[in-house]
């Protein structure tokens, strides 16, 4: 049976080894932990610089006001 989920989707897993979905997906995300990680400091990352960035520009227009 092909399962939509993907190559290492829970349902076939589920279907042919008789293990529970939860388990599965436990293992997947304690395997690619080190990953998830990497890709959320990256995303922390982008998200202060963004905000750095709008500040700075805000602070800009509010300077440009005065002179005008």
């Amino acid at each position: 049976m092909k399962s939509d989920i993907g190559r290492e989707g829970c349902l076939s897993n589920t279907l042919a080894l008789g293990k529970n979905c939860i388990d599965e997906i436990e293992t997947i995300i304690s395997v690619k932990l080190q990953l998830i990680g990497i890709v959320g400091i990256g995303i922390a990352g982008l998200t202060i610089f963004g905000m750095i960035f709008s500040m700075v520009l805000c602070c800009a227009i509010r300077n440009s006001r005065d002179v005008i």
